[in-house]
């Protein structure tokens, strides 16, 4: 089956302008746990991990031990590639990891907020600035980050969703296990890669 997802100009520039005017952006019944790690640089995540949801897009149940053992070894790879100061001397890696909870829609959601702002852009406007501790909760309202690519979704469906929509602000999307054909299209993905 062949899912053709097409973003028009009127909503990328409704996006734009929303954004440049700090409107807090909802979206509901989203809920479910985000994984904060600071770094000098940070990769968004976006996997799935919880099982879908009834009353609201996340389950508290896991899907599956795939999804967590994926979170795990990310969270290793970082980890190991942080310590040894012959891959990047000096600088450290964080990330955002978000759960797409099993729904491309949810993929979707959590994509927006890698967006590119211009008040993720400064340092003091970061939001590790206000985060204490690893986790956070991903709610109804939308929080940025200042990302450099995201890693995920492992989905090919999701992976269409997040890459037509990054695509148009410039961030490179790694498609872990994706493998659709349609995908290839540099045309359409310029910066999707697998």
């Amino acid at each position: 089956m062949l899912v053709w997802i097409v973003i028009p100009p009127t909503l990328f520039l409704t996006i734009n302008s929303l954004l440049e005017e700090n409107v807090e952006i909802k979206i509901p019944n989203l809920n479910g746990p985000c994984y904060v790690k600071p770094g000098d640089i940070k990769l968004g995540i976006i996997i799935s991990y919880s099982a879908r949801g009834s009353e609201s897009y996340c389950s508290s149940n896991l899907r599956s031990k795939w999804g967590t053992q994926y979170a795990e070894v990310l969270k290793y790879a970082i980890e190991t590639i942080n310590t040894r100061q012959d891959i990047l001397p000096n600088i450290t890696i964080g990330y955002i990891m978000m759960d797409a909870c099993d729904r491309d829609l949810v993929a979707l959601a959590r994509s927006v907020s890698f967006i590119p702002t211009e008040t993720n852009k400064d340092p003091s406007d970061s939001p590790f600035h206000f985060y204490k501790g690893f986790t956070d909760n991903c709610s109804e309202s939308v929080k940025f980050y200042d990302i450099v690519g995201i890693v995920g979704p492992e989905n090919s469906r999701y992976a269409l969703m997040v890459a037509s929509l990054m695509t148009l602000f410039e961030v490179p999307v790694l498609g872990t296990f994706t493998t659709s054909d349609e995908l290839t299209d540099n045309s359409r993905f310029e910066y999707f890669m697998r």
